[in-house]
């Protein structure tokens, strides 16, 4: 199909990105993810079908605790072996917690009325069970996630908690954020078995970006004091607020930098992207009880780079925007051409489901009806719909045909957003 072709109305402007091969043998493959020019045609219903015995195996194994009574007590009291592992009786409690404080926060009458048990644990094992396979296909794609479905919500919620604490133990040496829009995962800073262990948070605010470290120190009988990170950043003043003490106990101390965005109508100005130098800063000390009244030494440590991707700006679509490819096809149209970017290269990867999980996770962006999986192992085509939001609230849409060759997989891909300079780093995170 001629990229500069323009369509004739909306349905035809939702061109299909696996567009016509120059060979028959390539057309035949192709007829698999694009079978006609209609645009109702264009996206491919994939069902999540993939099954794996060894994954399902190692997601539904459970860990039985057994209790030995002392030798001469056998015979007199018998001790069932519990039915649940203690992962499990944690996890369940938590999702107690977490829904009845939410009941009790919107004045829910109900909150708090049932006492938890041994049906919790149940039910949890209930949800538990039915996640097992769908966990396994993420942990199949790379995705490395827990297999307790409840158990990324809960640590959520609570970093959330702790992190909202914290904002207010420092308010006087904060400016005015407002609301955080992006947060990305944290990324290591350092090796694991380097003596000060740093990783860092991005938060999106829309005037400010707060990069949080979470850090250790693992020398002992030393403390380090007014501990900061340096970027090596020039365009803008960074804030830095400290972490006053932190020791070799295990516990992690909190520093910030916060760097105010440019103006928010000049892209270049206002997306920070790229790789930046850091250092570790503090001042050393004995630890003792005498800490206090020593003056230390500086010292620094250097960190990896800070890299700020495109995918620090975004977050993922939920609802009718990944259930509903109908609604995907009418906010592609929505979006228009003029807003489009095209690429088209090769992947050097045999396994079709792996091309597939590679440009998700580079993506950033969230798979629309399941079509991040493949639903015939033996498929030697595949199209992908992909959608998240940035943080001006603006859809971000993608649509990807890949083609299994013998030696690698070809694809073409386009994305479609109003935001010039997130668009063109998504189609080019992969």
């Amino acid at each position: 199909m001629n990229e500069t072709a323009d369509s004739k109305d909306d349905d035809e402007e939702y061109v299909d990105v696996a567009a016509e091969n120059e060979d028959d043998d390539e057309e035949k493959r192709a007829e698999e993810t694009a079978d006609s020019k209609d645009d109702d045609e264009e996206y491919v219903d994939v069902a999540a079908e993939n099954e794996d015995d060894d994954e399902e195996k190692r997601a539904e194994a459970t860990y039985t605790i057994e209790y030995k009574p002392p030798k001469d007590m056998v015979g007199i009291i018998k001790i069932e072996p519990l039915e649940y592992n203690l992962a499990q009786l944690e996890s369940s409690l938590l999702v107690y917690l977490n829904d009845n404080t939410e009941k009790e926060e919107g004045d829910d009458k109900t909150a708090f009325n049932e006492a938890f048990s041994s049906l919790d644990v149940e039910k949890y094992k209930e949800e538990e069970s039915k996640a097992a396979i769908n966990i396994g296909d993420k942990s199949k794609q790379g995705g490395g996630g827990s297999q307790d479905p409840y158990a990324s919500i809960a640590q959520r919620n609570v970093q959330q908690e702790e992190w909202e604490e914290f904002l207010q133990s420092k308010k006087k040496d904060l400016p005015e954020l407002g609301d955080q829009i992006c947060v990305s995962k944290a990324d290591a800073l350092t090796e694991p078995e380097a003596e000060y262990q740093v990783e860092v948070t991005k938060r999106v605010y829309e005037k400010y970006i707060v990069l949080q470290f979470n850090i250790q120190q693992t020398i002992p009988q030393q403390l380090i004091t007014d501990v900061y990170v340096d970027v090596d950043y020039d365009d803008t003043t960074i804030i830095n607020v400290t972490s006053p003490v932190i020791k070799c106990n295990g516990d992690s101390g909190i520093a910030l930098s916060i760097i105010e965005r440019g103006d928010i109508d000049d892209e270049e100005e206002y997306y920070i992207l790229g790789k930046y130098d850091c250092q570790l800063k503090f001042i050393i000390k004995d630890d003792t009880e005498e800490a206090q009244y020593e003056e230390g030494y500086e010292d620094d440590y250097t960190l990896n780079e800070i890299n700020m991707r495109h995918t620090d700006y975004i977050f993922a679509a939920k609802g009718d925007d990944v259930e509903s490819t109908k609604v995907l096809k009418d906010t592609w149209n929505a979006i228009g051409r003029d807003d489009e970017n095209r690429k088209k290269g090769a992947l050097n990867l045999k396994d079709l489901q792996k091309a597939v999980n590679e440009i998700v996770q580079s993506s950033g962006l969230t798979p629309v009806e399941d079509s991040d999986k493949l639903d015939d192992d033996q498929a030697q085509t595949h199209a992908l719909n992909l959608i998240a939001y940035t943080d001006k609230k603006e859809p971000m849409c993608m649509r990807a045909a890949l083609i299994l060759n013998e030696d690698n997989i070809t694809y073409k891909a386009a994305v479609r957003c109003t935001n010039e300079t997130l668009r063109g780093e998504c189609l080019q995170s992969f």
